[in-house]
């Protein structure tokens, strides 16, 4: 069975009818979670450099990523908003020069959430109606389960600066996403706020399946699907660690 990218899962369960998986587990809780060791390997060698280093403040934060309902008759699926609470990374700068910074995020993809009923809201227009937690859970077990992301072999989504570029605070990063076994390159445009013990970043980029090697999903003979295109948008709070 071809496995999915995280991007391209959740309208398969809101696109047609399937069997209701068991209830999920509940996820494990912060203080159980296992750090995610490429982005803390990436801090230790960032540390050892000197410079300014600021530790992203998830509660702050806020990372989204939008499915987009396709197939020959769209009107009949699910668009769906993936947002991420438990995300981790830093970001570091050596000089006042943008090219000399560099980032790394990370997140645990069973603490990823699905189609918050007030996220779904605010998005509004097609994304507006709430679904019910039924089709929410079924989504997440499906997602996470071993014909789809096998998140329990594959439990991490890891995301880092190869190039940047641009000056501030309007900034181009090459950003190498690592997902699944495999990773791509995206260009994503920035802005940057600087302040003493804070830095605060929005951007967006855009990536497509076929990117991966995968052909959009679709269910009924190509009816229903999703489109190649998934967008992300992403405000990123980081807060300045303070040397021991």
């Amino acid at each position: 069975m071809m496995r999915a990218t995280l991007l391209m899962i959740p309208l398969l369960l809101s696109a047609c009818s399937l069997i209701r998986p068991t209830a999920p587990e509940s996820p494990p809780q912060e203080a159980t979670t296992p750090p995610i060791a490429a982005v803390q390997n990436a801090l230790q060698r960032e540390l050892e450099k000197g410079g300014d280093l600021y530790r992203v403040d998830a509660a702050a934060s806020d990372l989204r990523i939008y499915v987009f309902r396709g197939g020959r008759a769209p009107t009949m699926g699910k668009n769906h908003v993936i947002t991420a609470p438990s995300l981790q990374g830093f970001v570091a700068l050596h000089s006042d020069l943008p090219t000399d910074a560099h980032f790394a995020l990370g997140l645990h993809l069973d603490r990823l959430e699905l189609d918050p009923p007030a996220l779904r809201a605010q998005t509004g227009g097609s994304f507006a109606k709430p679904l019910t937690q039924e089709q929410i859970e079924g989504t997440r077990d499906n997602m996470l389960g071993p014909s789809v992301l096998d998140a329990e072999q594959y439990p991490e989504l890891v995301l880092r600066a190869v190039e940047i570029s641009g000056d501030w605070p309007v900034l181009v990063a090459r950003v190498e996403v690592q997902l699944h076994g495999r990773s791509h390159v995206y260009d994503s445009l920035m802005q940057v706020e600087r302040e003493e013990d804070r830095l605060q970043v929005r951007g967006s980029l855009v990536v497509r399946q076929t990117d991966f090697g995968i052909e959009p999903m679709t269910v009924l003979g190509g009816l229903l699907g999703i489109q190649d295109a998934l967008g992300i948008e992403y405000r990123i709070v980081t807060r300045r660690i303070t040397p021991e």
